[in-house]
């Protein structure tokens, strides 16, 4: 083996190595216990869950679990491997993830153009060492994984029909029948795979009339209808389409939940990046080649992202392709280091500074994980570094009492994880739940920020325990009574307790 070859695989190994440290991370998800406990509940009880079951608050209310395969793989790999085996394998998703990212937008590139890929790697290091700390373990990262394949088999589908091969619809159907099949039992996001897919045939038929446009049209509807119906093959069937529906056009969401936001409404780094993003798509449609199917699929999210920002990683995988086309345009800066000068400080400067910041993050990640791991408690769970409960949790472990707890709604997933035996108030399943003609949400609310007729809704709940922030209103109203006492606190939390 030469050395150019020896060099190579050295090169990608020590990429490949970079990008899984900074994959590593603490399962830290808010949510976590809640995907935990639902697979643990699933394995153990042998049946779908219909109505909600961990909160005292609604127990009847119905609910679709509808990332359970997600969540039985998530409690398999953390009861039957080590807490440090677990970080690994979720590093290697992510890993997974950031990889397909690169291979989907060198695949869309290459196949579009044979300009240099210099642009493709930049963007792609600056993205994962931005976009790293955002992929947690959760449900979530599979749409992220999934919505790429997808990219990729549309990108495949694409090529085979525009050289003019013979495709049987089942055979090519098939494919995308397993994606779906097993996107529709893991995330929720694959109603955005299903639409994406939609647009990419859609314009694809319409941007292309070719001679054979029935036998494509046959082709499209085809594999879509297929699609749609492997999607049905769930626990809980159209229930599925109704809990997207309830979700995605919930105000109280997008009002109260953070990553459901709109782009908008979050701090001025967001509009700058809208701004951007608008930039990137003028100077791409002044090109001569315009990939039309790419542009709208990407312009759709974009504006979906604009109104949620739980569209925003989806919309990355459809809009770097697009900016990396955009700026092959450009020189590639490697040919113009080869001799130095100047006033070409600048360049070097910028490509000396990315590769450092990457290794400086890597370091950071490493040192963070270190830290973060002499910092578990005995059942290998975060406190100080997340601001979980601590002194408290313990107290409602020994107790063997079993407390109608009204608690803080971040740490809902948590409480579920590490007391299970103790139903809560409110987990983060809940965000769309209603009540006597209002969201759920809202009672929380109240009772928290002590306002409206928040002491009845606390007795209608019957409510004997409060775990929240010391600086929480409701805490420092519930002192001054005499009723309520003060039985365990740390830094972080403070635990009363009714009296008889």
């Amino acid at each position: 083996m030469d050395r150019k070859k020896i060099f190579g695989y050295l090169k990608a190994f020590l990429i490949i190595s970079l990008f899984f440290l900074l994959s590593l991370q603490i399962p830290d998800d808010p949510d976590f216990g809640l995907h935990l406990n639902t697979g643990r509940f699933i394995l153990t009880n042998k049946i779908f869950p219909q109505t909600d079951i961990f909160s005292f608050s609604l127990p009847s209310h119905p609910y679709v679990y509808y990332s359970w395969l997600s969540d039985i793989l998530i409690s398999l790999v953390y009861d039957n491997m080590s807490f440090f085996n677990m970080i690994g394998i979720s590093g290697l998703v992510r890993l997974a993830f950031l990889w397909t990212m690169l291979g989907a937008i060198s695949t869309y590139v290459l196949y579009r153009s044979s300009g240099d890929t210099f642009w493709v790697w930049l963007i792609f290091m600056v993205v994962v060492t931005v976009i790293i700390s955002s992929i947690k373990v959760r449900p979530q990262m599979f749409s992220y994984v999934f919505c790429i394949i997808l990219l990729c088999l549309l990108l495949r589908l694409r090529l085979r029909t525009m050289q003019k091969v013979k495709i049987n619809i089942l055979t090519e159907s098939a494919s995308f029948i397993l994606l779906f099949l097993l996107w529709a039992n893991m995330h929720l996001g694959f109603i955005a795979g299903l639409l994406i897919m939609i647009i990419f045939l859609t314009v694809d038929f319409l941007v292309d009339r070719e001679k054979s446009f029935v036998s494509k049209l046959y082709l499209y509807v085809g594999i879509i209808i297929f699609s749609l119906l492997s999607t049905l093959l769930n626990p809980y069937g159209l229930d599925l389409y109704r809990q997207a529906r309830e979700i995605f056009t919930s105000p109280i969401l997008r009002k109260m939940n953070f990553e459901w936001m709109s782009l908008i409404s979050r701090e001025p780094p967001h509009w700058i990046f809208a701004g951007c993003v608008i930039i990137v798509y003028l100077f791409y449609l002044k090109q001569k080649k315009i990939d039309w199917r790419l542009f709208i699929i990407s312009l759709v999210l974009f504006l979906l992202t604009l109104r949620s920002i739980r569209t925003a990683m989806m919309f990355l995988v459809f809009f770097l392709p697009i900016v990396s086309k955009t700026l092959m345009v450009l020189p590639s800066p490697m040919r113009l280091i080869k001799t130095f000068s100047l006033n070409r400080l600048p360049l070097y400067l910028a490509l000396t500074v990315l590769p450092l910041g990457i290794f400086y993050r890597v370091i950071f990640n490493i040192t963070d994980l270190k830290n973060s791991i002499e910092e578990l408690d005995s059942n290998n769970t975060i406190i100080n570094k997340y601001n979980y409960p601590s002194a408290t949790i313990d107290y409602l472990k020994n107790d063997p009492k079993k407390y109608r707890l009204f608690n803080y709604y971040v740490w809902g997933g948590y409480l579920v994880w590490k007391i299970p035996q103790n139903k809560v108030f409110f987990t983060g399943f809940m965000d769309t739940f209603k009540t006597d003609g209002r969201y759920f949400f809202e009672d929380y609310f109240d009772i928290a920020d002590v306002r409206n007729n928040w002491e009845e809704i606390l007795n209608k709940y019957q409510i004997d325990a409060v775990l929240l922030p010391s600086s929480t209103k409701l805490v420092g109203k519930l002192r001054k009574s005499g009723n309520w006492s003060i039985v365990a606190e740390d830094g972080n939390s403070i635990l009363l307790v009714k009296g008889d």
